[in-house]
């Protein structure tokens, strides 16, 4: 046949199988029995090679599944599980008692048919109305669509004893289930039927750490995991706050905040009521309860913030451990929609603040808090209060992180920014609404703008990322954001303003350990973001650079007495010199001398301006921008390329230098902590310890630089 087959194709083909007479032929019906051709079908496009036959339709099955647990002896719940037969589908592991569901039987019939199949493996007898419905799990194999019908029991004492094992079946904690050799169904009916409550009909002591334990039980149920700092000072302070109320302003304006609480508590308690009953399937909605609560504030929410910030604490803890053993969440249309949203917000807020504040005739320098009632007065207060809410909606930021398993992406900055800036803007709705904070809200909200359109555009999947090469540039508009706030609030602390000096220095504050904490979230993933591209070429970015530090530090040196500001400032753009190195993928002069060196000057230098401005602190400033002239100067021409390195045979002595800075600064330090000088010692202490440390730090330097490479060429 094989023979017949081979000369039929070789008529075809021609004499050699290698040069066919027509190609077109080949493709023929029937005209190659050897190696048949098939038609090219529009439709398929690229699959229509190699053709793949069609599957078929996986069988569907339905299986009646029993979660039985008992009170183990250590405290902790135990699961019952048996062993499937040694042939067949998944053989030997081991699984809760299961069975295949009859379609015709009644509801009744398959608790009764359960519970046969849990007291024929335990020896006993179980009645039908002592099984709690608990949901449906659908598993899909490769041939088969299997769907679970769960239900589960709890064993009383009387029933079995702890000891009670068999060959065929064990009882097992929850952490060693979840090591143990069963299927990945099988998991999920765990996780299903943690998740939900127990039956009143059979209730051992429960030594769980079930979530949807009645918060009326807590204690008496033992779940201490729930005495939360949140729920302790919400329950504690509430009646601190009623009792207030009730007393001073019983019939005033307060009534609002108990008619809304009210309110929520009418469909919290009716959640708590169903859920008791074993009605998880209808409870879908249980996440809306906490949305509802944080609404329900509106312009009382202000009086909530410590609860706010708490409650998002606690949930940054407690969320991640959740979804350890789960799958992560797809969000995508769900954050689509989200960022929209926000970029909506955000452009109105914005569009609020500017026309508000052009109307109203505000100074964007120096703008008083306008505690009046007229009509722009209270727009610009509205506009500042939704700019409060919008950083509690922002707080959802860290919830989608923490669903979709991005766990590396709660990072201390993201934390930190979030729950300060609930309480930085409370604060300024509360006491300097319409005041020159509504230039923070106006400058935040724009850079929102774009920041949350970048995010819904990169949602919608890896074909926009060619779109989005402007996503570096984000970090870097929020750097200049906080430059510029910084700025905006230094010069009213030194200019005449009729602000609050208080509300300035904890901006100041803020935006000092923010830029900090991005200077080592930027240390940190920058290279990581490099490691596999091509290093940026930095040269005209750092002859600009170069010269415009050596043009400040000229500027500095010269007028110290009155720029001690602007010293501070100037190691703020310094920290550009570690963004240079990242981007050139010189991370072998990331060494921890560099970064220790420019994130402690900026806290050094914050102090001294904040707390001894003008003092003697000037020569220290002095000292420093005469050695910068030289260092930058030096940086400036060794970025011109290599025809300019014979010029620069004095580099070592760059280091030479800061080392006698260090030096006369240590000198001068200790000289004044024993002299009767009228500045703060605790100061000449700090800058003394700090001296030494850099004199330590920069002779390795120079050792392992300069003396040991000559050891070795020698």
């Amino acid at each position: 046949v094989h023979i017949k087959q081979e000369a039929n194709s070789r008529k075809f083909l021609g004499k050699s199988s290698a040069t066919p007479v027509d190609i077109e032929e080949c493709t023929a019906p029937a005209s190659c029995t050897l190696c048949p051709a098939e038609p090219w079908l529009d439709e398929l496009g690229v699959h229509n090679f190699p053709r793949k036959p069609a599957k078929k339709a996986p069988r569907v099955e339905h299986t009646l599944t029993c979660v039985a647990l008992r009170p183990g002896g250590d405290g902790e719940d135990e699961y019952l599980l048996t062993q499937r037969p040694n042939k067949g589908l998944l053989a030997g592991m081991w699984e809760f008692p299961s069975m295949l569901l009859d379609e015709e039987n009644s509801e009744i019939q398959r608790r009764e048919a359960l519970c046969a199949e849990v007291g024929r493996v335990l020896g006993v007898e179980f009645k039908g109305d002592l099984l709690r419905y608990v949901g449906e799990v659908v598993h899909i194999f490769s041939h088969i669509h299997q769907t679970y019908i769960v239900y589960s029991v709890c064993v009383k004492d009387e029933h079995v004893s702890k000891e009670m094992q068999s060959e065929n079946f064990q009882w097992l904690t929850r952490p060693v289930l979840l090591e143990a050799a069963v299927s990945t169904g099988m998991k999920k009916f765990l996780v299903t039927s943690w998740l939900s409550g127990y039956s009143y009909l059979c209730q051992p002591v429960d030594y769980s750490t079930s979530p949807l334990a009645m918060r009326v039980c807590i204690i008496l149920r033992k779940k201490n995991s729930q005495l939360t700092y949140l729920h302790i000072f919400h329950h504690g302070s509430m009646i601190l706050f009623s009792w207030a109320e009730v007393k001073h302003f019983a019939g005033g304006q307060l009534f609002f905040t108990g008619w809304m609480n009210n309110f929520v508590h009418i469909i919290m308690y009716s959640y708590y009521g169903l859920a008791v009953l074993g009605m998880q399937k209808y409870l879908w909605w249980k996440q809306y309860l906490t949305i509802l609560q944080l609404s329900m504030y509106h312009w009382t929410l202000e009086n909530g913030v410590l609860a706010i910030i708490l409650f998002y604490l606690c949930v940054v803890w407690v969320v991640p451990r959740l979804m350890k053993h789960r799958g992560p969440f797809d969000l995508k249309g769900l954050i689509f929609v989200y960022n929209f949203a926000m970029v909506c917000l955000s452009s109105y807020m914005f569009h609020e603040f500017v026309v508000t504040s052009r109307s109203s005739g505000y100074s964007y320098l120096c703008q008083p808090a306008d505690y009046s009632t007229s009509p722009l007065a209270m727009r610009m207060a509205n506009a500042c209060w939704w700019f409060f809410f919008s950083k509690v909606i922002e707080l959802s930021d860290t919830i989608f992180f923490m669903l979709r398993k991005k766990n590396n992406q709660l990072s201390l900055l993201h934390v930190y920014h979030h729950a300060t800036m609930i309480f930085n803007c409370w604060a300024g709705v509360k006491y300097v609404a319409g005041g020159q904070s509504f230039f923070i809200g106006l400058l935040n909200s724009f850079v929102h703008i774009i920041m949350y359109t970048y995010y819904g555009l990169a949602v919608l999947g890896p074909h926009m990322q060619k779109y989005l090469w402007w996503k570096r540039y984000l970090t870097v508009l929020q750097l200049v954001q906080f430059v510029v706030l910084i700025i905006h609030t230094t010069y009213n602390l030194f200019a005449d303003c009729a602000f609050p000096d208080f509300m300035n220095y904890v901006v100041i504050v803020c935006e000092v350990l923010a830029i900090f904490l991005a200077y080592l979230c930027v240390l940190w993933a920058g290279p990581r973001l490099m490691k596999h591209r091509e290093p940026v070429n930095l040269k005209g970015v750092l002859m600009v650079y170069n010269f415009a530090m050596v043009c400040l530090s000229v500027y500095m040196f010269y007028e110290m007495a009155n720029v001690c500001w602007w010293f501070f400032f100037s190691k703020v753009i310094e920290l550009s010199d570690t963004v240079f190195f990242i981007l050139r993928k010189k991370n072998n002069q990331l060494s921890f001398l560099h970064v220790y060196h420019h994130a402690t000057m900026i806290f050094n230098w914050w102090a001294g301006v904040k707390y001894v401005a003008g003092g003697q602190s000037f020569f220290i400033g002095l000292l420093n921008t005469f050695v910068h002239i030289i260092m930058y100067s030096y940086y400036g021409l060794a970025g011109l390329g290599p025809h300019v390195q014979k010029y620069l045979w004095w580099k070592r002595y760059l280091t030479t230098l800061q080392l006698v800075q260090f030096v006369l600064l240590t000198t001068h330090t200790g000289y004044n902590l024993f002299t009767e000088c009228d500045y703060p010692d605790s100061m000449n202490v700090v800058v003394f310890g700090y001296c030494i440390s850099l004199i330590v730090l920069f002779s390795n330097f120079y050792f392992q630089s300069y003396l040991s490479q000559k050891a070795k060429r020698k």
